[in-house]
C-alpha cells in the first residue's frame, strides 16, 4: 500500500526545479516544468516558475503575461499576486502594486516577499514613517510566527 502524497506538497520537479532558478540553471528548470499539464495540482507552481525565469532573463511582458492568466485562474494566490506587485513596482507602478499587494495581504497572514515589496513601494511613495511600521510588522510576524 502506499502512502498518499498531501496535496499541498508540491511535487520533485517543483523543487528542483526552484533550487535550478537559485543556482541559474534556467533551462533545467524549464525542462523540468515544461510538461506539467493543467489538471496537474503542481500546474499553477510551474507557471510561477515560468514567469520567474521569463522575469529574471529579462522577459518582464512575458513574465507579466503568465502571472495574469495565473491571477485570472487563481485570483486568491498571494503568491501570484506578490509577483506581479513586484513586476509593477519595477516597472514604476508603485500606486498599483501597493493595491495588489493589499490584496495578497488579505489571502495570506504570512508571505515576507510581500511586506518587503510593501516596504520598497511606501519608501519610493515618501512614506517612510508606513514603511517603517511594514518593515516592523514583519519583523514581529517572523518573531512570534503569527
Amino acid at each position: 500500500m502506499t502512502a498518499e502524497k498531501p496535496k499541498n506538497l508540491p511535487g520533485p520537479n517543483i523543487k528542483a526545479a526552484w533550487d535550478d532558478i537559485k543556482q541559474g540553471n534556467f533551462d533545467e528548470a524549464l525542462r523540468r516544468v515544461g510538461n506539467i499539464s493543467k489538471d496537474s495540482r503542481d500546474y499553477t507552481e510551474s507557471r510561477l516558475i515560468l514567469a520567474r525565469v521569463a522575469w529574471l532573463q529579462g522577459f518582464t511582458e512575458a513574465a507579466m503575461v503568465i502571472l495574469d492568466e495565473s491571477a485570472a485562474n487563481n485570483p486568491d494566490s498571494s503568491r501570484i499576486l506578490t509577483d506581479i506587485a513586484v513586476l509593477q513596482l519595477n516597472d514604476e507602478q508603485t500606486d498599483k502594486a501597493l493595491g495588489t499587494l493589499d490584496k495578497a495581504a488579505e489571502n495570506s497572514s504570512l508571505l515576507p516577499e510581500a511586506e518587503i515589496a510593501r516596504y520598497a513601494a511606501l519608501r519610493r511613495l515618501g512614506k517612510k514613517e508606513q514603511a517603517s511600521e511594514a518593515l516592523k510588522s514583519l519583523y514581529d510576524k517572523v518573531l512570534t510566527g503569527s
